[in-house]
């Protein structure tokens, strides 16, 4: 991996290989939007990434 933020090539949850990237995140964090394979399926499909955090609103729990 050149950056912290190049993950092609990585299998996501043991189904989806991601391909290529398609967005960038604002942050050094990797998230964005991929193009990935599901390779149970040979499908092709959409994935994107986002930080745990930014789904959750910390102070709510």
């Amino acid at each position: 991996m050149d950056t912290q933020r190049d993950l092609i090539g990585y299998v996501l949850a043991g189904r989806y290989r991601l391909t290529t990237r398609l967005g960038l995140g604002a942050s050094d964090e990797p998230r964005g939007m991929f193009d990935a394979l599901d390779i149970r399926t040979n499908v092709a499909v959409r994935v994107r990434l986002t930080p745990l955090n930014d789904l959750v609103d910390a102070r709510s729990l």
